[in-house]
């Protein structure tokens, strides 16, 4: 899934706003443990079993609660919301389905 920054900018909130950043603790030293005898290889695994999952649901989730990408940070996100209890609701759904 590609998201660029730029894409969303239009349609960002404006005036107060809630953010919420998102990252995979951990996630270098997760890659590395991967099956595979490549970083390549590594890394494809790291992508299909990780974080391609993780960001359908942090997605999923942020859509569902009128979130914006604002940023992705490599295996984050930064999101913009316009109410701030629909973040913290956003981010408690997240960790429940993480």
């Amino acid at each position: 899934m590609n998201i660029s920054p730029g894409e969303n900018l239009k349609s960002l909130p404006m005036g107060i706003v809630a953010a919420m950043f998102t990252d995979i603790v951990n996630s270098s030293e997760l890659r590395g443990k991967m099956d595979g005898v490549t970083s390549a290889r590594r890394d494809a695994a790291f992508r299909d079993r990780i974080k391609k999952p993780h960001d359908n649901i942090v997605l999923s989730c942020v859509a569902a609660s009128g979130g914006k990408v604002v940023n992705p940070t490599g295996d984050g996100f930064c999101f913009s919301f316009n109410d701030a209890e629909e973040c913290v609701l956003c981010a408690l759904q997240i960790q429940d389905e993480l």
